[in-house]
């Protein structure tokens, strides 16, 4: 324990609300440690970092003055950690307590710079949203069971050549030096872009099926989210 990567986790949030309290408490949960938790802020105005701190006063937050979009506070979010990894967690995705442990344990075992884990979706928790991604560079990601039923999914981790941005493990100081994530994209297509970047540059990403968290589907963004259908 004593080598033990250091865990910070990133949390960006855009109006949040009580599902970002849910990510902060399953956070809390996690087996392995988590040696700080950031709240990044894309400029909400439900009243999320209030209650953030009344909630959980040990949470850092970095209030960002307008919703630039997910890759500019991906990228503030990393510069502001002081430990060796960070976990990349979307405000609507929830880990379960092992996952984090288990992320870990296949960055250290299989040389990745970035470690995904399977999304399944909420409410629908026997559909897997996506075990890591194909590139495709004309389109969206081809996702690896994307929302195929859980029992037709292998349980088995791999290496892949893409992941979604919804959670992630990252080596912090090798994706911020290969460019951390492209700031002209706003939302969409900046995992696809950071996954061909890195591929290119020979660093390895890796899906731990094993390791679980659960997107909840919810409504998304009216004419921006993409919701299986």
């Amino acid at each position: 324990m004593n080598r033990r990567p250091t865990v910070g986790a990133v949390v960006v949030n855009h109006d949040g609300g009580e599902r970002l309290l849910r990510v902060l408490s399953a956070l809390r949960a996690q087996s392995y440690p988590v040696d700080e938790v950031l709240v990044v802020d894309n400029a909400s105005t439900d009243g999320s970092l209030a209650r953030v701190g009344a909630a959980f006063p040990d949470v850092r937050v970095l209030h960002l003055e307008r919703n630039a979009g997910i890759a500019i506070a991906r990228n503030a979010g990393l510069w502001a950690l002081r430990t060796r990894l960070g976990l990349l967690l979307d405000h609507d995705v929830y880990a379960e307590p092992e996952c984090l442990a288990r992320m870990v344990l296949a960055f250290e075992t299989q040389a990745a710079t970035v470690v995904c884990p399977r999304v399944r979706l909420l409410p629908e928790r026997h559909v897997v949203q996506a075990d890591g991604a194909a590139l495709h560079f004309l389109g969206t990601q081809i996702l690896h069971h994307g929302y195929e039923p859980l029992d037709g999914a292998t349980a088995a981790g791999g290496a892949v050549n893409s992941c979604i941005g919804a959670c992630m493990l990252v080596d912090r100081e090798a994706v911020l030096a290969a460019g951390g994530f492209d700031e002209l994209f706003f939302f969409y297509f900046e995992d696809l872009e950071f996954s061909m970047r890195l591929r290119s540059q020979g660093h390895r990403i890796w899906c731990e099926p094993a390791a679980l968290v659960y997107h909840e589907r919810a409504a998304g963004t009216p004419r921006l989210s993409f919701r299986g259908r």
